[in-house]
């Protein structure tokens, strides 16, 4: 299972994430952040480097990016 799972929304963030896919994410003990599509994918890339320097392993993590907005 994922630690973290990362969305993006599209550029302006119209691409919605229901507030049950929330919960049922959160509720699994996942770390979920929304975000716009640009900023989610520098989250995304920052955790990344992070935990491997930090912690000496990269996070499980999923990102998922809306590009067409």
């Amino acid at each position: 299972n994922p630690e973290i799972i990362v969305i993006g929304t599209g550029e302006p963030g119209l691409a919605e994430v229901t507030e049950e896919t929330k919960e049922f994410i959160r509720g699994k003990g996942i770390e979920l952040i929304v975000d716009k599509t640009e900023d989610a994918v520098k989250t995304f890339n920052v955790i990344n480097e992070e935990s491997l320097e930090e912690e000496g392993r990269q996070k499980k993590i999923i990102g998922l990016f809306h590009l067409t907005c």
